[in-house]
């Protein structure tokens, strides 16, 4: 059955008293309440050849208010494009196709809280990052928390649905720990792509880059469940990539990126080792929880920074010009590279618990193997992908 959005506030103006009486319970807010009629293929068929004025006569009459299935009260917050569903019971799809066909394209439409044997409903029309709250964006208090859902106002295309239920799975596990814990692994892709960074020349679309340091981002392409562990599956993102100097780089601003210790790095500084310097700590630590962990990718394999459990959202505490003088191992150190990794995962910071976690992949190695990394919550979530991450921080700012 098709839907119609009409603006309350056009309903009272026009004075539609046969429509007044049905939405008369509407929600009282600053922003602007539309109310979606579910209605039958007649009625709107017959909607859509009539003038202005006899629209208004047809909306009005009793015919039309009998014609009415279903409503649904939906608030548009203009300056934040976002549009709040609270949660219909019945025609989710008649609902979001009114929102298509008559909501401006650029908005985020947010679901409202989902009880869990519904989750799978509104994953199924599209709607994914899921978080936990009892809070709507537009400061509605629910009287019991759940999960919230966003999707994009577009046609639908290809839906994951499979990842999205494993994110809420996931998010359901972390619920009763401190700091989140997250299982990773690099796609075959990703790997090769990772490891074709460090090539003397690069080619990225039609730039051919000379030896120079690259940074990126990394994003969270599929998320499964193997064994009942949640594993996200991470790749590159080609369009990311921000040359550097040939020997240093910024860090992209995401919750997985990297930076590239290219082979000049090695010989400009005659160097046989490409682990983390202090500066690559340190520069991690200035990304301030927004990094889930951090890829440094060499000649030989890829290191993994991240925080140890006792340091996940501490981040003001830590005293940087400790971390540059205490972390910087000589590249020439005649030890193994899974050496340096146990120096650095056993060295306290200032008498406490270790501070950083790396982990070293070799390119000849496992280099899609599972690996576990601890992170900070986002208010009570554990958001682990960059677009969740950014949506929770944009409807709550």
């Amino acid at each position: 059955m098709p839907g119609l959005l009409i603006e309350v506030d056009k309903i009272i103006k026009y004075k539609l008293n046969n429509l007044i009486n049905v939405i008369e319970k509407y929600p009282k807010t600053n922003n602007t309440v539309g109310v979606i009629f579910i209605i039958d293929d007649k009625s709107f068929n017959r909607l859509t050849g009539m003038s202005s004025d006899l629209k208004k006569s047809y909306l009005n009459s009793k015919k039309f208010s009998n014609s009415i299935k279903y409503t649904q009260f939906v608030i548009y917050d203009k300056k934040k494009r976002i549009i709040e569903l609270r949660c219909p019971v019945d025609y989710l799809n008649e609902i979001l196709y009114a929102l298509i066909l008559f909501a401006p394209r650029d908005v985020t439409i947010w679901s409202g809280i989902v009880l869990d044997k519904r989750s799978k409903i509104f994953i199924q029309s599209g709607f994914s990052n899921p978080y936990l709250t009892d809070k709507s964006p537009l400061g509605y208090k629910f009287n019991n928390k759940g999960f919230a859902f966003t999707k994009k106002n577009i046609p639908l295309k290809y839906i994951d649905t499979k990842s999205s239920q494993n994110v809420v799975d996931y998010i359901k596990s972390q619920i009763t720990r401190k700091s989140c814990i997250i299982y990773a692994r690099f796609t075959p892709k990703a790997v090769k792509y990772l490891k074709n960074l460090n090539k003397s020349f690069l080619v990225m679309g039609n730039k051919k880059l000379s030896e120079k340091e690259l940074a990126g981002s990394l994003k969270v392409s599929k998320v499964v469940n193997i064994n009942n562990r949640i594993i996200f599956e991470l790749s590159g993102v080609p369009e990311s990539v921000q040359t550097g100097a040939e020997v240093e780089v910024d860090a992209v601003w995401s919750r997985y990126n990297f930076h590239t210790h290219p082979k000049k790095a090695y010989v400009n500084h005659n160097v046989t080792n490409g682990w983390p310097s202090s500066q690559d700590y340190l520069g991690f630590v200035q990304l301030n929880n927004h990094t889930i962990f951090h890829t440094v990718v060499t000649l030989e394999g890829i290191y993994i920074i991240s925080f140890t459990a006792e340091w996940v959202g501490k981040v003001k505490n830590m005293d940087h010009k400790y971390i540059l003088k205490h972390y910087n191992i000589d590249h020439n150190e005649k030890i193994s590279f899974q050496e340096y990794v146990d120096i650095i995962n056993k060295k306290k910071y200032k008498d406490k618990p270790p501070l950083f976690s790396v982990k070293y992949i070799p390119w000849d190695g496992d280099t899609c193997q599972v690996f576990p990394i601890f992170y900070q919550k986002t208010g009570e979530n554990c958001l682990a992908t960059n677009e969740a991450f950014e949506q929770y921080k944009n409807l709550y700012k």
